[in-house]
């Protein structure tokens, strides 16, 4: 008889003892660099529900350890998105919301006649879909620009490269006319007044002005709608951003959406305090709902001693997190990554030169 689908009879309970039983559509596969999914079916007691499913894409890698150690991973920073909640809910009047859906697992028991990609007997782990998924933070600790501001820092990547240039050329000029016994006030006017160094090219702007920048583009956009109104920077950070009517001719966005998701930004320095500079968070991916809530499917851990499997790249990802990450307003209280990192690294010199010695 013909198979069309891989099937799973009895999953593996959940945190409810809920058992699934699972239909994955081989024909919906999406391969990456460590994993291939799929779109299944769910049945359960109570109904139906549309997940995606995820095989380890290493040859003989859908064991169960691998899946049991995607499930920590979501569980270890599950907990910490808890306690990360109530630290901001408790210092903010905007009420954050991080979750991370409940990542299960499964054993194929069955397999599809014409996919020799699956065999029965791999595990493979299964969390609920979510509609208008976006990548908020990749597994390098790169934030995911909207397309506005990558044009932006396109244009802006382009004036500095041809305001460079034109400074290299000038020098060029001025060097080659000297050489020549001519003076720097017989060279034209236009070409002194065109030497305009980039902007920052000399040193970035510290943290505090940085700060200071967003504060008043947020109050100036605020005012420039609000017809002469400028309200306190956290009051916009806290209620948000009027922004044009949609469709339906409600109002909608936030400061967040302004200061490109600064909410997980700050969950990412959190994460790497509470885990004592030894793990960084990163690929952080799902929904956003009324500027605060996030819904986000397993991340990336990365740790000193690699112990979180293929995607974990140890002391080199960890570096990756610290260099790419931005501070926000909510980082504030927080120790500094790379002090945190630096101490991580002495302790575990100590524990490999203490253990050495007996």
């Amino acid at each position: 008889m013909m198979r069309i689908s891989h099937k799973t009879y009895r999953s593996c309970p959940d945190k409810a003892m809920q058992f699934y039983r699972v239909c994955i559509d081989p024909t919906t596969s999406k391969s990456g660099s460590y994993a291939t999914w799929y779109t299944c079916m769910c049945y359960f007691k109570v109904g139906e529900q549309i997940s995606v499913s995820k095989f380890n894409k290493a040859p003989g890698g859908c064991t169960k350890k691998w899946a049991e150690n995607e499930i920590r991973v979501t569980e270890r920073a599950s907990a910490i998105a808890r306690k990360f909640n109530n630290t901001i809910n408790s210092i903010s009047k905007c009420q954050s919301r991080l979750e991370f859906l409940e990542l299960r697992m499964a054993k194929l028991d069955e397999t599809a006649t014409f996919c020799r990609k699956r065999q029965v007997g791999d595990f493979y782990t299964f969390q609920p879909k979510l509609d208008n998924f976006k990548r908020f933070i990749d597994r390098h600790g790169l934030a995911e620009l909207r397309p506005g501001l990558v044009n932006g820092l396109v244009r802006r990547n382009s004036t500095r490269k041809r305001t460079i240039s034109e400074s290299s050329q000038t020098c060029v000029e001025v060097g080659r006319h000297r050489s020549s016994g001519i003076t720097s006030q017989t060279l034209p006017d236009p070409v002194l007044d065109s030497v305009q160094p980039p902007p920052y090219c000399d040193s970035p702007p510290s943290y505090e002005q940085s700060e200071v920048d967003i504060r008043m583009r947020l109050a100036g956009c605020h005012f420039e709608r609000e017809g002469g109104t400028c309200p306190d920077f956290d009051e916009i950070c806290q209620h948000g951003e009027p922004s044009a009517p949609n469709s339906a001719g409600s109002r909608s966005g936030g400061c967040l959406e302004h200061c490109q998701h600064e909410l997980l930004h700050a969950f990412v320095h959190y994460h790497f305090t509470q885990t004592q500079g030894e793990i960084a968070i990163c690929d952080l991916g799902g929904t956003q709902d009324d500027g605060c809530h996030y819904t986000l499917t397993s991340p990336t851990l990365h740790s000193l001693d690699g112990r979180f499997g293929a995607k974990d790249k140890g002391e080199a990802g960890i570096r990756e997190v610290i260099q790419h990450h931005t501070c926000t307003r909510w980082c504030r209280h927080l120790a500094d990554m790379r002090s945190l990192f630096d101490g991580a690294i002495a302790r575990s010199l100590q524990g490999s030169i203490a253990t050495t010695s007996l």
